[in-house]
């Protein structure tokens, strides 16, 4: 809202905020290569595991559609209905705060602040 209070804002210069200059984490890159393979490997791992899962259990649900008892039979046709009914993006929403989690860490990762692989650097370094 504009009044009597802007007149005191006409000579006003906000102050700057010193921030420290900003340093290459490529130089650092041999020291925290390792923390970062490590951590790739342990996401490839699990995506592998993921992978296996939903093979295994996608199995398990065909098999019983078309050979199990009746109440398993049912119980597997609605599984699959809900599983057809609901979107995609809401399926995939756990997953996705997941991933906004770990690339909140690798951020801070690339700014060096704390995260859980540079520990092991420090050890290994």
């Amino acid at each position: 809202m504009w009044d009597e209070r802007q007149a005191a804002l006409q000579g006003h210069i906000p102050e700057v905020v010193s921030t420290n200059p900003a340093h290459s984490t490529l130089r650092q890159l041999p020291k925290y290569l390792p923390a970062l393979f490590e951590w790739s490997d342990h996401h490839g791992r699990a995506i592998g595991a993921g992978y296996g899962r939903g093979n295994v259990s996608g199995l398990v649900v065909v098999l019983l559609r078309l050979y199990g008892p009746a109440p398993l039979n049912w119980l597997a046709k609605a599984y699959v209905e809900v599983m057809r009914g609901t979107p995609l993006l809401i399926q995939l929403f756990p997953h996705l705060l997941r991933l906004a989690a770990d690339w909140y860490s690798f951020e801070c990762f690339c700014r060096g602040d704390s995260w859980p692989g540079l520990e092991l650097c420090r050890e290994r370094s």
